[in-house]
């Protein structure tokens, strides 16, 4: 990503990657890509160039990269494509801030690994006597419904379960699809009263949904952008078409 001096830089890393082996990190300064200078074409938006420059998604694909580390020295790291896992939850750990023990949450999407990811985050986070919560979904553009009402379930606490957590509402071709989703009961529920999330214009569908949900029950204090439909949405609901998430 571009940051707002139009640097570019790892905005996230996912730590199955070739790059993370390399010990590339969150924050690195992107210089080059095999030879060419990589900020003058995010900056122009061509993203036909940038797709040529790092070639098609296959396994195998050697890219050169030149990198700028945080304490200014520059290293190059050739990487070869590879398929992996992606980790979703791409960290959660605690801050001892004067408030007490706070949470913090970065969540990259909705997706089938993402379940399993957040009950070891929120064990981790009822083990340690979490009182307040930061999430960020800066990078979040949204995926499986039933995964945001976990997290949603998880904040909230065991007290909303059974009420609605989102309707799902389709116009009358679809009306037999319409749908009620509540709240569930589940294992490490924290029951806060208040969190803080992070979000940007790229904060999206199930992002925008756990938001949603949770608003009639809890205080939600969002830093940072207006997300994508942030001015569309209604309390307690978002509009999902068939076959994916966005209005």
């Amino acid at each position: 990503g571009l940051d707002e001096d139009s640097i570019v830089r790892i905005a996230l890393i996912y730590k199955n990657s070739p790059l993370c082996s390399e010990g590339v990190r969150r924050g690195w300064i992107i210089k080059e890509i095999n030879d060419v200078e990589i900020a003058p074409i995010m900056i122009a938006q061509d993203w036909e160039a940038y797709n040529n420059l790092l070639g098609p998604m296959v396994a195998g694909r050697t890219n050169k990269f030149l990198f700028q580390k945080p304490d200014n020295s520059e290293v190059t790291i050739s990487s070869t494509k590879a398929s992996f896992n992606v980790n979703t939850v791409i960290l959660y750990e605690t801050l001892n801030l004067s408030s007490g023990v706070t949470g913090h949450l970065v969540l990259e999407s909705f997706v089938e690994p993402t379940e399993q990811e957040l009950i070891t985050a929120f064990a981790f986070f009822k083990s340690h006597n979490v009182k307040d919560l930061i999430i960020d979904l800066r990078y979040n553009g949204g995926g499986y419904l039933h995964i945001a009402r976990q997290l949603a379930s998880y904040i909230g606490g065991n007290g909303l379960a059974g009420t609605t957590f989102s309707t799902l509402l389709y116009n009358n071709k679809m009306q037999s699809a319409n749908q009620e989703w509540p709240f569930i009961s589940t294992s490490y529920s924290l029951a806060l009263p208040k969190i803080v999330v992070i979000t940007t214009r790229g904060t999206a569908s199930a992002s925008e949904a756990v938001m949603n949900g949770l608003d009639p029950h809890i205080d939600i204090v969002s830093v940072g952008d207006t997300t994508t439909r942030q001015h569309f949405a209604r309390r307690g609901w978002e509009c999902l078409p068939v076959g994916f998430w966005d209005c």
